[in-house]
């Protein structure tokens, strides 16, 4: 007996000290799985709680107790419903508790003349994504679906029981949309949902914030902006259709045959491949209809969004980086003469960077069991635990393999080993990335190989980056891109036929290491599927990010200027301090050069093209004092207050 019968049932003839104990002999006597079981105890108990059980009879019945609710399906069921949208909305919470991981991050990756501005940028990124998601964004990844996968059968079947037959079939299920097209303002949307609005807004954050640490320190605060909108309201929206939505064309929910229950009535049935005719064959009754099936049959399964978050915004940190150009010094002098070896700009405070990995290692959680929430309730009950176990196994075991990896190459290189804890740091979030994709449908050992891979991809990838001279402040495109990529490879190779039935209710095409090893031949048909989600995300985003940043740079709105990086962006944008102490000493004449540009109104123009430097050998300074007799430079003409109240600079470039 389900438990929603079984815990409903009248108990006024039975006798029992208290409500937990009596709750506790129906558990035992339920030949149901522990899971259930579980579930159905929380559920007598709290209907007592909530007043939906009631005393009966006299004050000798000793304390015996019925349910008042003649509908205690009802009550039960929405109880069930209650404590799932809870536990999904505290997972959602914890995605949006990410944002402060990733701004300690990104706080303690930078100089101290950034910090300010790093932080704000950070909030302008959430900011701008959630009032994008609530305009377009939702309504282009889920508006007008015939259905999510937490919600009803996209097709049913009326049966004839005493014949055996089916007598009518309704589908609800549409054709394969690009885009969603309704819930635009969330207009008409059914305030149910607002609950998948709240946690898919905060998936829509993630990626957007993704962007922030990579152009840190040199982009200007219109372009954060402007970016955060175009992306969480309408790049983003698309891709998460495309995978997410029921009648998106990648996605694995596009499929009605997965709701389409037939064993119990039928003891023969034949089905051809994807979008095509199904014979249903009982006796001497034959019925013939049309379903739906996902790309070739599986569809791409991306379980938490190591595709659909961290590929979308780490493709578009490389577009930015690359077209915004490195740092002023990174891999140039100050003359423009190129670099042998980059120059390095460490965070100011590791400990920032050290809270911010461990705030994000626990939003994680929240990340991948939140998905697993928002598939069938039933299923997805028996997935949390399984991706809370491979978040942690996929983030450590990457965690320690970077950490070891870097402290070999060091060995081998210069013979001067040590450990680097900025590799253990973003190690571990390389495979927190990867094991996104697919938390949900692998085993734990393969989480281990999952993440023991994705640690050794991040040592190469941030190598290569330098290589190719590309400045990327807190490394998030091998973290985010490249992990990415790396997570719904694995889920081609690794996921289990298992977890993929109770997943998404179909194990048609598993893992193609499964199929290999099972004896029945060589299936790569969902890494296939895996390899065209991937070419998908990285096409659309290319064909809409590249011309955007492009326009950017050439109106000049993306980069800032070059004296303005030089003195620091706190003090350019916020007012913040300009006159550091140790290794970030500002000169006090680009401050003074700083000042006369902005009143002459020289700032934030179209700039041409550098090549991350600023020529500090072509300015030409000349302190003057009020008289304008030249003054030598030197740092004596400044004190502790500042000279720029009694000396004015010329400045010729």
């Amino acid at each position: 007996m389900p438990p929603s019968q079984l815990w409903s049932r009248s108990i006024n003839s039975q006798r029992r000290d208290n409500l937990h104990d009596w709750c506790l002999k129906q558990q035992q006597q339920s030949s149901d799985s522990s899971v259930n079981a579980t579930i159905g105890m929380l559920e007598c108990v709290a209907n007592a709680l909530l007043d939906r059980a009631s005393p009966t009879g006299s004050d000798n019945d000793n304390n015996e107790f019925r349910y008042a609710n003649q509908n205690s399906m009802t009550t039960n069921i929405s109880n069930r419903e209650f404590i799932h949208s809870v536990a999904l909305i505290l997972c959602a919470a914890l995605v949006w508790f990410m944002q402060a991981g990733f701004c300690m991050l990104c706080a303690g990756a930078v100089r101290r003349k950034n910090l300010q501005n790093t932080l704000l940028k950070n909030l302008l990124d959430v900011s701008g994504a959630a009032l994008a998601w609530y305009v377009l964004g939702y309504a282009l990844a889920f508006g007008g679906d015939s259905g999510n996968a937490s919600n009803n059968p996209v097709a049913f079947v009326q049966h004839d029981h005493l014949n055996g037959t089916v007598t009518s079939m309704t589908t609800i299920h549409p054709t394969t949309t690009f885009m969603g097209h309704a819930n635009f303002f969330l207009i008409d949307l059914d305030p149910s949902n607002y609950i998948l609005w709240f946690f898919q807004c905060s998936f829509g954050a993630a990626s957007t914030t993704i962007i922030a640490g990579t152009l840190a320190e040199r982009c200007q605060m219109t372009a954060y902006l402007l970016y955060a909108l175009v992306l969480a309201g309408w790049v983003y929206p698309i891709v998460a259709h495309a995978v997410w939505s029921r009648n998106g064309w990648l996605s694995p929910y596009n499929d009605s045959w997965n709701e389409f229950v037939l064993n119990e009535y039928y003891d023969d049935v034949s089905r051809a491949t994807a979008n095509a005719n199904v014979t249903i064959n009982n006796d001497s009754n034959s019925s013939t209809f049309s379903f739906h099936a996902p790309l070739f049959g599986v569809g791409m399964v991306d379980f938490a969004g190591a595709g659909v978050v961290h590929l979308t915004g780490g493709v578009t940190a490389l577009i930015a980086t690359v077209i915004l150009g490195p740092r002023r010094g990174r891999f140039h002098d100050e003359t423009g003469r190129r670099l042998n070896k980059a120059n390095e700009f460490p965070g100011h405070d590791m400990s920032l960077q050290m809270l911010g990995t461990i705030i994000l290692w626990f939003g994680w959680i929240g990340f991948n069991m939140g998905s697993a929430l928002m598939g069938d309730r039933d299923r997805g009950f028996t997935l949390v635990s399984l991706t809370g176990v491979n978040t942690v196994l996929s983030g450590g075991t990457a965690g320690i393999t970077s950490l070891l990896w870097h402290y070999r190459y060091l060995d081998r290189t210069t013979g001067e080993p040590f450990f680097d804890l900025r590799y253990a740091m973003l190690g571990s979030l390389c495979g927190l990335a990867a094991i996104t994709a697919g938390c949900g449908v692998m085993e734990p050992w393969a989480a281990v190989i999952t993440g023991f891979v994705a640690g050794l991809l991040y040592s190469f990838s941030s190598k290569t980056l330098l290589r190719f001279r590309v400045d990327d402040a807190v490394d998030a495109i091998p973290v985010h891109m490249v992990s990415g990529c790396w997570g719904l490879i694995s889920v081609g190779l690794l996921a289990s036929p298992d977890y993929l039935q109770k997943a998404y209710n179909h194990a048609r095409h598993p893992g193609w290491f499964y199929t290999l090893t099972s004896g029945s031949g060589s299936d790569a048909t969902l890494l296939g599927a895996q390899l065209c989600g991937i070419l998908f995300i990285i096409g659309w985003v290319l064909i809409n990010m590249l011309p955007f940043f492009v326009f950017l740079d050439w109106k000049g709105w993306f980069r800032s200027e070059a004296m303005e990086e030089i003195v620091g962006l706190d003090r350019s944008f916020h007012g913040g301090l300009a006159l550091l102490a140790g290794e970030e000493v500002v000169r006090p004449e680009y401050v003074t050069a700083l000042h006369k540009k902005r009143k002459e109104g020289g700032l934030r123009k179209r700039r041409s093209r550098l090549k991350g430097h600023y020529d500090t050998e072509s300015v030409h300074i000349e302190l003057v004092d009020l008289d304008d007799n030249p003054i030598v430079d030197d740092s004596s003409a400044f004190d502790d207050e500042g000279a720029e109240a009694h000396s004015r600079a010329r400045i010729e470039q």
